[in-house]
């Protein structure tokens, strides 16, 4: 949510502008220059910063956020009434170093439920899953998507949890069998429902429960790795295997080349709110037995990968290279963590952070007495930066997490941080500027201009928060390189 927007939106210099007068010649040299293996957070920070999205993928990635901020903000009010506290007080605020717009940070704690908290956790998936299946995988394999669904469905305030954990149990244990016999390695499941009345799911329900029986369908979104293509009669016989072995109905949906159809949220929000809205009650037991479901399960040969990748101080991060969106390995290792003896400095200085503070603020008040009864003044305290993102405008640029952001400060170590910001500020600048990004302000009023438009146009966009953006589905069509075939 926005709260603020500084006046002091950076212009280059006259010396600056010549200075940053983006040739062919030197965009392709910038290309170029990030054409190598060594990533971190600098170079990746700096490669994306002014990475352009087309109108209709923005503005659709614009509203899924701003429904994302909606559902989140209702599914909380909803939980909290059942006596669940999802929302914390926060202190902490990003800001633009391009635009220089001031934004709370998240306000809610890790809860599956509420799609802003629950998204986090699957674009780590997704990027992790991408870039195995494009990098990893094994020249000529072929990805087989496989969705098992439990036989019946469970009644509000039933045994959900216990009817997830066993279909996936049963998952698990067939995998052995699966790489013994048919030579392929399941490498993710993920754990979806769907929420309807007995109503609407029709007669063979209603058999059991009354007609506004609220009632959820668990499934298991399965991806296979065969090393090579498997027959028609073999994918037959692996279909008739895994039946089996489930005891549950399971449906062969084919080789997909997008990874979105397995990385899903656990319910579509839409079918918690709206005419059937999800009561206190319901919303509070859904949560307990959410929280009991592992509901994105890396498996088999990704799962080691994973493994491997965390032990090894690395992530996946998306990077602009040349125009076209690749995924790399970027290394994650702090610098000071690679000397002890720095790392050692480090941690004293974080324990003796909280008496610093206390100083700062009593040397503030002038050994004023009420300085042993006041907090200590924690301004401008720099604690990250994220990556770049298109929030406010088509050009990505990336955000300083600060906690007690102000730009008026009264403490000394308040102002020399807020003169580091502003240094960040301008280094940014030059990135962005390097890219071809317009002048802050312009990029601005485009994106209002765009917003603008889209409300007075009669024809909206039609948000599946459990299917592929436009943008993902156009870049997947184009990449001839990407693992699998059609998608189901």
């Amino acid at each position: 949510m926005e709260v603020a927007a500084s006046s002091g939106i950076g212009k280059p210099s006259p010396e600056l502008s010549d200075k940053l007068s983006v040739s062919n010649q030197s965009q392709s040299e910038r290309n170029n220059h990030f054409n190598c293996n060594d990533w971190n957070a600098y170079t990746v920070c700096r490669a994306n910063t002014g990475w352009f999205i087309e109108d209709y993928a923005w503005l659709e990635s614009n509203i899924k956020n701003e429904l994302h901020e909606t559902y989140t903000a209702r599914l909380a009010d909803i939980l909290e009434a059942g006596g669940v506290s999802v929302r914390k007080e926060t202190y902490v605020k990003t800001i633009c170093l391009v635009t220089r717009k001031v934004r709370l940070s998240s306000q809610y704690r890790n809860c599956s439920i509420l799609p802003a908290m629950a998204r986090q956790k699957l674009a780590t998936h997704k990027l992790n899953l991408d870039y195995w299946c494009k990098h990893e995988r094994t020249a000529g394999s072929e990805l087989l998507f496989f969705v098992a669904t439990v036989p019946g469905v469970v009644p509000a305030f039933g045994e959900l949890s216990e009817s997830a954990c066993s279909l996936s149990r049963c998952i698990s244990k067939a995998a052995p069998t699966i790489r013994a016999e048919f030579g392929c390695d399941i490498v993710f499941r993920s754990t979806e429902f769907t929420r309807r009345t007995a109503e609407q799911r029709g007669s063979a329900v209603l058999d059991q429960y009354s007609p506004g029986t609220m009632t959820y369908h668990p499934h298991a979104n399965v991806l296979i790795d065969c090393s090579r293509p498997l027959s028609m009669a073999r994918r037959g016989k692996l279909l008739r295997y895994l039946r089996r072995a489930l005891g549950t109905h399971v449906k062969d949906c084919g080789p997909i080349a997008d990874t979105s159809y397995v990385t899903k949220f656990s319910i579509d929000p839409k079918e918690l709110l709206g005419s059937n809205e999800v009561t206190p009650d319901e919303a509070t037991w859904l949560f307990r037995e959410l929280h009991r479901i592992n509901r994105l399960q890396p498996m088999g040969a990704f799962k080691d990968w994973c493994a491997e990748l965390g032990e090894s101080n690395y992530k996946v991060a998306e990077v602009r290279l040349g125009g076209a969106r690749e995924l790399v390995l970027m290394d994650i290792t702090p610098k000071r963590s690679r000397d002890e003896g720095e790392a050692q400095s480090r941690r004293e200085a974080d324990q003796t952070c909280g008496e610093a503070c206390e100083r700062e603020a009593t040397e503030t008040l002038n050994g004023d007495s009420r300085a042993r009864n006041t907090k200590p003044l924690l301004e401008n305290i720099i604690l990250g930066i994220t990556k770049p993102t298109c929030l406010e405008t088509q050009w990505a640029a990336p955000r300083v997490i600060v906690i007690g952001y102000t730009e008026d400060p009264q403490t000394e170590g308040g102002k020399q941080r807020l003169e580091k910001i502003n240094h960040m500020s301008a280094a940014v600048l030059v990135w962005w500027y390097e890219s071809g990004a317009p002048l802050p302000e312009e990029a601005l009023a485009q994106a209002d201009e765009l917003r603008t438009e889209a409300r007075l146009s009669s024809s909206s966009l039609d948000i599946n928060f459990n299917c592929p953006s436009t943008a993902t589905r156009k870049e997947r069509k184009e990449d001839t390189n990407a693992p699998g075939g059609r998608c189901p």
